[in-house]
């Protein structure tokens, strides 16, 4: 089992991911990279496992940075909402551990008027 551990920024958001390659195969990866071709920038490594594995790691941490959900609310969205993704329950060996998102604060910004 291989640990996958994708940040977001300067440490802003963090996805962690469990893969099994026995059971979630190239073929497998092929898909889901098929089915969101328009994502190109994804397919920047030789293995497409790995590229699915971000294109996975970059929708959970979208996910829960704009839904300002938890871990088991963005498993609950990629096991009932998301198409053309796999459940990230293990089911398919891949298995969400952790995604922090980005928040964003309020008193963050500020007014400057020229």
């Amino acid at each position: 089992m291989e640990k996958l551990k994708y940040t977001y920024g300067f440490l802003e958001g963090e996805v962690i991911l469990s893969l099994d390659r026995e059971v979630f195969t190239e073929e497998m990866a092929q898909e889901i990279l098929n089915f969101h071709e328009d994502f190109g920038a994804f397919r920047d490594n030789e293995d497409d496992v790995l590229n699915a594995c971000k294109k996975i790691a970059y929708t959970a941490f979208y996910v829960a940075s704009t839904k300002s959900y938890n871990t088991e609310g963005v498993k609950r969205e990629f096991a009932e909402e998301l198409e053309g993704f796999p459940p990230l329950d293990g089911s398919v060996g891949i298995t969400l551990n952790y995604v922090e998102g980005y928040e964003f604060d309020p008193f963050e910004f500020e007014l400057y008027e020229e």
